[in-house]
């Protein structure tokens, strides 16, 4: 049950932001304000979507350790690298 709710959601989520980034994609070339929308529909939608990804593929325990290819250490290193 917990699961079905929770992929409805995320599922909802995604068509949710990912129509709202193809309708605004139609209409990018009609203005600078219109291409705008659609760079900003389209960034929430991938920022959405990796977010999503981040949490569902957590190895158990971790706090982040998330990807296989250590992109989390690599912004968490240059994170680091950029207060001094």
């Amino acid at each position: 049950m917990l699961v079905k709710l929770i992929t409805d959601d995320v599922a909802a989520g995604i068509k949710k932001r990912f129509e709202h980034a193809a309708s605004a994609y139609k209409h990018k070339d009609e203005s600078v304000a219109k291409g705008r929308e659609f760079v900003e529909a389209y960034v929430a939608y991938t920022h959405y979507v990796e977010a999503i990804h981040q949490l569902a593929t957590v190895k158990e325990g971790g706090h982040g350790k998330h990807d296989k290819h250590g992109k989390h250490d690599k912004h968490k290193k240059e994170s680091e690298h950029n207060k001094h």
